[in-house]
């Protein structure tokens, strides 16, 4: 290994770009660096060289009057606001939200700022897509796509046109899923969905516990998903596009697919009966999927809001015992705290709904932030096309 390909803490790294170690926590959560994890370290590693191109990056950007380089990355969000102590939704407490509004309320909070009273969107259409068995995230993908095509006014964008696209995207979205129950005759988003994910009608606090769940996970600032929303906007992509840039990121391999691997990993749990055997197993194959938030110096408050909120809901399921038993093993092995996706994971088997139903209900509820993140870029007037951060003179023509 050359001294160029050697690795650094994040200390080290912290140190090599003249920054705190939380700015480099926000690096990689807008996909600037890659960490490497290795078994039994809960500490992140960066290759020097990434730290090194980084660092020259951030050296020609400081060099280049704003004027000619914007970024619409860079600027803060005003939907979300995170600290270690946790996150708010334009300043109010997403579990308070959760408690006592429903999830189109908040989607419409997201999206303008002011609280609404009672909200009807309307009844989904038809999307007509074929029968091919399809994880819930593959056939949201599809989806989009085909729903796209159809609305002939998608390229839209004032902040009133995005608002009726974005609640005709999502009922139609949530149409996109075969039903596995029976229809729901309620007009609720969650009502409409739930049948879709599950066999069987839910118990109240159950049905509860998922919008709360939902509106939870609706946004959480500029995260790898939402960055690539915001690109796609920023460069005037239509909504249906830059929806679909999101879900990408979410299905791909490095950021997506951590609901399912969760699902996965608690149904070996109980499928084996010991939580110690599935985790050295993982171990030995290359890591535990959903461990840590970089965002957060501790757990993140997410986590442990799902987990309370299925405990109450279904205080004997299995997938819970199977949850607080990898959160014993990891913390034992001073591993990271599992994120979000595992609670959600676990609360999608302990309520009985289908394989792949984290994912579907990730991306539906993280799509309501990803409408908000939209409006605030198409808001924004263009000097120049969008750049990203590690952009030099000499790429700002590249399309």
């Amino acid at each position: 290994m050359t001294h160029r390909d050697t690795l650094v803490t994040t200390s080290q790294a912290a140190d090599l770009l003249g920054v705190k170690t939380s700015t480099v926590y926000t690096y990689v959560s807008r996909g600037h660096l890659e960490p490497i994890r290795r078994p039994g370290d809960p500490g992140s590693w960066f290759h020097r060289s990434d730290i090194e191109r980084l660092a020259r990056s951030n050296r020609r950007r400081r060099s280049q009057p704003r004027s000619e380089l914007p970024n619409e990355t860079t600027h803060l969000t005003s939907i979300t606001c995170i600290t270690d102590r946790g996150y708010q939704y334009r300043g109010l407490d997403p579990l308070e939200l959760a408690r006592s509004r429903t999830f189109e309320q908040v989607a419409e909070f997201l999206w303008t700022g002011a609280l609404p009273g009672e909200v009807s969107w309307p009844s989904p259409s038809e999307p007509g897509l074929d029968q091919l068995d399809r994880l819930p995230l593959d056939r949201l993908r599809v989806a989009i796509s085909e729903l796209g095509i159809r609305d002939q006014l998608r390229f839209g964008k004032t902040p009133e046109a995005i608002r009726v696209t974005g609640r005709t995207l999502l009922v139609d979205l949530m149409a996109a899923l075969p039903l596995v129950g029976d229809a729901s005759e309620s007009l609720g988003f969650v009502d409409q969905l739930w049948p879709r994910l599950a066999s069987v009608a839910p118990r109240s606090e159950v049905r509860a516990s998922l919008e709360s769940a939902m509106i939870i996970i609706a946004d959480h600032g500029v995260a790898p998903s939402t960055l690539a929303v915001r690109i796609a906007a920023g460069y005037r992509a239509d909504l249906y596009g830059a929806i679909q840039s999101g879900m990408s990121i979410m299905a791909g391999g490095w950021y997506g697919r951590r609901a399912l691997s969760a699902e996965r990993m608690l149904d070996d749990v109980d499928r084996v009966g010991d939580a110690e055997q599935v985790v050295g197993d993982l171990f030995r194959q290359g890591g535990i999927p959903c461990l840590g938030q970089p965002r957060y110096a501790g757990p993140d408050p997410r986590t442990e809001m799902i987990l309370d909120l299925t405990t109450s809901a279904a205080p004997d399921a299995p997938a819970l015992r199977a949850v607080r038993d990898i959160q014993r093993i990891t913390a034992d092995r001073a591993l990271p705290s599992p994120s979000v996706e595992l609670a959600l994971a676990a609360m999608c088997r302990a309520f009985g709904l289908i394989t792949g139903a984290s994912e579907a209900v990730f991306a539906l509820g993280r799509a309501a932030g990803w409408i908000a993140h939209a409006i605030e870029i198409y808001g924004r007037p263009i000097a120049a096309p969008p750049a990203f951060e590690h952009a030099t003179t000499d790429q700002k023509g590249v399309r």
